[in-house]
């Protein structure tokens, strides 16, 4: 009797486990969509780092805290954007290469554009055109 109890007990932890992480992988599969339109444009961050998004899937982005950069030395970049996710993959000038980025869009509106990063580290930025 106290084996049948066992075998039981553990079968009974086995299907709460299962429930639980089959709720969990629903939760996290949700996700929230984004129109990649509002992305379009440039966008400021901090007063010196801009991003630009064209419609064409590419952009490129800078950083006018170097008084030596402008638009013109900004790094190319394509992306594209599923649901919350955005990918951008930028391209090294020096290797010829590109360093793939993903991003998860928290909000996105007219003027505004939150994105979070891998180590949750998150960005807020204003469009300025």
């Amino acid at each position: 009797m106290f084996r049948f109890k066992s075998i039981f007990s553990v079968f009974l932890f086995l299907i709460i486990i299962l429930i639980f992480n089959s709720c969990k992988k629903e939760e996290s599969e949700k996700q929230t969509t984004f129109d990649q339109k509002l992305l379009i444009g440039k966008w400021q961050l901090n007063n010196s780092v801009y991003y630009k998004y064209n419609t064409d899937g590419t952009g490129s982005t800078w950083d006018v805290s170097d008084t030596d950069i402008t638009e013109n030395d900004a790094q190319k970049f394509n992306w594209q954007l599923e649901g919350s996710k955005l990918i951008e993959n930028h391209y090294l000038e020096t290797t010829g290469g590109t360093l793939p980025k993903t991003y998860t869009i928290t909000e996105l509106s007219a003027s505004k554009l939150s994105k979070k990063d891998n180590f949750d580290k998150l960005e807020t930025f204003t469009k300025v055109n």
